[in-house]
């Protein structure tokens, strides 16, 4: 026996050995015990080359985890962890992250070997052996599991995989791979927060020096983690004044609106706003209610033409678009989303471009809003009425709730709108008032019938001087006077004479609808005729004087304009 080592030979003769040969084996022992502290050296040194490796492994993964600017950028972490292990002789075929692994511990992040990007995936759980040993492993407090499992267990495993989770996409060699497997073995390592999972197909056990270094892997992952939760709350904090900086224009835009029509602004400000936000819309509608279930008025932004938003008054019709619309409203939802597909779509545009306001936007916004067979609407409806976001695909939770905390914003700023609505009326029926007046002066002022003429011009210009849109002109009946014929006074348009007229009777509902209405009793009624209507009547007309007095431009202007016909009437006691 030496300090180190032991040498001893025998034999099977029962011949003792002789001091000189007992000798000689004393020589031959210190020599091994040479031998031996070589062995101890180069032992020592593997060591210490074996350790520098892996310190050098696990720099890489602190140096990317460091150099994480997002936090979405996690999920490569798991990547080079991978690269590492398989530097360091782990035999693998996939390596895993799992998050919060108290709470989810099958939402995982997944690096496996010759694929280029890591992959997110979630594994509902299932009554199987593989998991519910994890899980009581957790449940028991365990810092590890280390287990191999047979090939029962394990198609248990990939069946449940293959099934359940986008792993089903994967390529043929790899579900070839964890097919035909006799089995897998896993190791994984359970910190505060995350759990490092390994595992191999070949059902290769890991030794416990693998799962020491496994563990020291994740512990740097666990730091990573960390690093993540930082870049996280920061991009929180980022997002929430990006968030607040958005809603804080459209406050400003609302406070600075001068006249209700700058509704159209706010609305575009609102678009804009959302769009920096990566909200992708394809339109951004507020809808205000005004106690008209007729009707509603859209102040919309379009992405066609983002930059010019517009107004439309949109009359209801009995189709599902509007009545789940109207649900919501009286519901006051804040909440609501509604696919607009199919059918169901084809029948709402039909509608939507031929008989409402809609009709009048330009044309490649019109074909826009017509191309998508779906279209998800989402809004929140406040007191006001509701702000809706059209989009392609559903919006997320976190799209959803900019959305609420916009359409909160401009429930409180509708009341700037309103006032400025309530102010605009007031001005507006002052308006009228004086126009009434200076008729009423003009009418107490005649001394002569004749002077008739003079009150209706009068009366034109006042209309005109209300922004009333008057192409045709203004009359005036005398309605003890309405035969067959009519008897009348105009001014304006084609009615711009200087004395009363005799307006021919044609057989048409040009003539017999208004003179039916006027024989009514007093009220209100409006008509409107199409394009072709106007032509026939108004070709008729200009063969009779007045009217074939009239300029040929006069004449060519108003038979060849796009557009039909539209005549509002005022029927009194005596006009």
């Amino acid at each position: 026996m030496l300090e180190n080592v032991g040498l001893y030979i025998e034999n099977f003769s029962a011949i003792p050995y002789t001091d000189e040969e007992n000798k000689i084996l004393m020589r031959f022992g210190k020599v091994f015990q040479q031998t031996y502290t070589r062995f101890l050296d180069l032992q020592k040194a593997e060591a210490q080359s074996r350790e520098a490796q892996i310190e050098a492994a696990l720099e890489r993964v602190r140096s990317r985890s460091l150099a994480m600017h997002k936090s979405d950028e996690l999920i490569e972490i798991i990547s080079v962890v991978l690269e590492q292990l398989k530097h360091l002789n782990f035999h693998l075929d996939t390596a895993m992250f799992s998050l919060d692994y108290k709470e989810n511990p099958f939402n995982l992040l997944m690096a496996v070997p010759g694929q280029e990007y890591p992959t997110e995936i979630i594994i509902p759980y299932a009554d199987i052996t593989i998991m519910n040993r994890v899980l009581d492993a957790i449940k028991s407090g365990a810092g590890s599991l280390a287990a191999t499992f047979g090939k029962e267990e394990k198609d248990q495993w990939v069946s449940h995989v293959l099934e359940h989770t986008i792993i089903k996409h994967a390529s043929a060699e790899r579900k070839k791979l964890m097919k035909d497997a006799s089995g897998i073995s896993v190791s994984i390592s359970f910190l505060n927060n995350i759990s490092l999972i390994i595992g191999n197909y070949s059902c290769i056990p890991y030794s416990d020096d693998e799962n020491i270094i496994l563990r020291r892997f994740a512990v740097v992952s666990e730091q990573s983690y960390t690093r993540f939760l930082d870049l996280q709350k920061a991009e929180a904090q980022s997002r929430e004044a990006e968030i607040e900086l958005g809603l804080e224009r459209v406050r400003s835009r609302a406070m600075a609106m001068q006249t209700s029509e700058e509704l159209n602004a706010l609305i575009g400000t609102v678009f804009s706003e959302l769009t920096k936000l990566d909200l992708v819309l394809t339109r951004c509608v507020i809808l205000i209610y005004e106690g008209n279930e007729k009707g509603v008025r859209w102040w919309m932004a379009n992405s066609e033409i983002p930059s010019t938003p517009m107004n439309f008054f949109v009359k209801y019709a009995d189709i599902a678009f509007f009545n789940e619309y109207l649900k919501g409203w009286y519901n006051r939802e804040l909440k609501w989303q509604y696919c607009l597909e199919g059918e169901n779509k084809i029948k709402t545009d039909d509608f939507l471009f031929t008989e409402t306001e809609l009709s009048l936007l330009p044309d490649f916004v019109i074909e826009g809003m017509k191309a998508p067979h779906r279209v998800y609407l989402n809004a929140s409806f406040n007191n006001f009425g509701n702000l809706t976001l059209a989009s392609l695909e559903p919006l997320s939770d976190e799209h959803f709730d900019i959305l609420l905390r916009f359409a909160k914003v401009f429930d409180l700023t509708y009341t700037r709108f309103n006032d400025l609505k309530q102010a605009e009326a007031q001005a507006r029926e002052a308006q009228i008032e004086a126009s009434l007046e200076r008729v009423r002066s003009r009418t107490m002022a005649m001394h002569q019938t004749s002077e008739l003429q003079e009150v209706i011009h009068t009366v034109h210009k006042e209309l005109l001087n209300l922004n009333l849109s008057i192409d045709g002109g203004s009359f005036v009946v005398i309605n003890e006077d309405v035969g067959p014929e009519l008897h009348c006074w105009g001014s304006g348009g084609t009615a711009n004479t200087s004395e009363e007229i005799y307006v021919p009777h044609f057989d048409m509902p040009f003539c017999t609808d208004l003179i039916n209405g006027i024989k009514r009793e007093p009220g209100f009624f409006t008509e409107e005729f199409s394009q072709k209507e106007k032509k026939e009547y108004f070709t008729k007309l200009f063969k009779h004087k007045p009217w074939s007095d009239l300029g040929s431009e006069q004449k060519k202007e108003t038979l060849s304009s796009s557009g039909g016909y539209t005549r509002s009437v005022a029927v009194s006691k005596h006009t």
